[in-house]
């Protein structure tokens, strides 16, 4: 039987931004990436069961596929918040909800990684959360 890369689990990260006055267009032109979802201000939306109208943006790194390990996504986001650090800095200080969300999609019953320390996400007061999705 030929093994899918997805058969035991697949990880990616996703970072989220959100604030009543967020122009989502301006954060693509400054970090000259599109993102998976944005709303401008007003949009309604569903995010976790509440409906937000927010403007909100949020970029998703590529999937990461056994055998590689979900702190490798972790890396992705590390050189994300890297390269925007200013950017970041300045929605933060301006009242802005930056979060990075880590899903890790299981089908076996555990996966073990290391969460490795990440100064520029903690310097900015980023939550940072982790989400596990069984199959």
């Amino acid at each position: 039987m030929e093994e899918r890369a997805d058969e035991y689990w697949w990880s990616e990260i996703s970072i989220r931004v959100a604030k009543d006055d967020l122009d989502p267009d301006a954060i693509s032109r400054e970090t000259g990436l599109d993102p998976e979802h944005s709303f401008q201000p007003g949009e309604s939306k569903i995010h976790h069961g509440q409906c937000e109208s927010a403007g909100y943006w949020c970029v998703t790194s590529p999937r990461i596929f056994y055998p590689e390990r979900p702190d490798q996504a972790i890396c992705w986001a590390e050189d994300f918040v890297e390269q925007n650090f200013r950017l970041l800095q300045t929605l933060v200080d301006s009242g802005a909800a930056v979060s990075v969300y880590l899903g890790v999609h299981m089908n076996v019953m555990n996966v073990g990684f290391v969460l490795p320390a990440i100064p520029c996400i903690t310097e900015l007061g980023i939550e940072f959360g982790i989400e596990v999705f069984g199959r």
